[in-house]
């Protein structure tokens, strides 16, 4: 049995990538199938070993809310950044997802006693830009 109270460590969320389709930097369009984050797992705390992480993301001034589905953390992923995915019909669910605003993500980290840090948003954010071009004639 392991009596533990200490939270996990204070963390940063890493990146977040658009993926599938025309995969822009910094951007979701309407072509993206879905999205990466990465969340740095520390090296020092077994007890994350079994623990879980949960994304939370918003959209602009909105509340963050739960997307997704919370992942167990495995003994190889301590030390290094674990991947979590969602698809496009997550990201698009959001609460207030509008052309030209931005996405935020931040995280939650359980360790297997239960004790949980909530982790600083990313620094990445991504910009809504789903409007396709006007093209104009050209002669």
């Amino acid at each position: 049995m392991t009596f533990d109270k200490t939270p996990p460590g204070d963390f940063t969320v890493g990146t977040i990538i658009s993926n599938g389709g025309n995969v822009v930097e910094n951007s979701w369009n309407s072509t993206n199938t879905g999205l990466t984050v990465s969340i740095p797992i520390a090296a020092n705390d077994t007890t994350l070993k079994g623990g879980t992480v949960q994304l939370w993301a918003k959209v602009g001034d909105n509340n963050f809310e739960i997307i997704g589905s919370s992942s167990t953390i495995a003994s190889s992923e301590l030390g290094t950044d674990k991947l979590l995915s969602l698809t496009s019909d997550e990201v698009e669910a959001m609460v207030g997802f509008i052309e030209e605003d931005s996405i935020y993500i931040k995280s939650a980290i359980n360790d297997r006693p239960g004790n949980d840090t909530e982790g600083n948003v990313s620094l990445d954010r991504l910009v809504i830009d789903q409007v396709a071009p006007v093209i104009n004639t050209v002669s």
